[in-house]
């Protein structure tokens, strides 16, 4: 080892030489000098409010990514879940079902998403969404018909997809609530449906 006590001759010093580097990035505040702790921590605090308050786009989640939780659901609780779907059931089925939801169906044909959201198998959705559709009309009688209903919680709310304009990939999902027939919580697509259903688990 060699411990030098001054720079080779190619060095550079570079100490109290070089100029202070640009700001490029973010916004620039001068927040003053000699700050104590509590003043920082309250410029800190009043910053952090600031960004929470902005909207920020959420995460998009592929129906891969959805699929996947649910494999990893059914392996640490086997019991919750059903046989998955077969292709003869599949062929049975009368009515056009968005193919990411049948792809969820292929998983588990019925069963638990969490502790509260129970799949119906695909041969009672069509029993089930007509049962919705005289309930909801029951409420009023311009109650939607796009609907398709595929799930229920314990409390009596339900699960629709909201089937409008080209859904045979995919759609809006809605939770209904029973208490009127309207909407609770509406999902932009079947994966994030999914992916919050299995979270809420946690």
């Amino acid at each position: 080892m060699v411990i030098l006590d001054k720079l080779p001759a190619d060095a550079n010093q570079l100490d109290n030489k070089e100029i202070i580097p640009t700001f490029n990035y973010g916004n620039k505040k001068y927040i003053g000098e000699n700050l104590s702790f509590e003043e920082l921590k309250k410029l800190h605090e009043e910053a952090r409010k600031s960004y929470e308050r902005i909207s920020k786009p959420r995460k998009k989640i592929t129906i891969k990514q959805a699929l996947s939780l649910v494999n990893c659901e059914k392996r640490s609780r086997p019991d919750d879940f059903e046989k998955r779907l077969s292709d003869k059931e599949l062929l049975k089925c009368k009515f056009a079902v968005p193919l990411n939801w049948v792809e969820l169906l292929k998983k588990s044909n019925g069963g638990y998403l969490n502790s509260d959201c129970l799949l119906i198998p695909l041969n009672g959705v069509e029993e089930f969404t007509t049962e919705k559709q005289r309930e909801g009309k029951g409420f009023y009688e311009e109650y939607p018909e796009n609907r398709i209903s595929v799930a229920k919680m314990a409390d009596g709310d339900w699960y629709d997809l909201v089937i409008e304009g080209d859904c045979n990939i995919d759609c809006h999902v809605a939770q209904v609530t029973y208490e009127g027939g309207s909407i609770l919580r509406e999902w932009d697509s079947i994966a994030t449906f999914i992916y919050d259903m299995i979270l809420a688990n946690e």
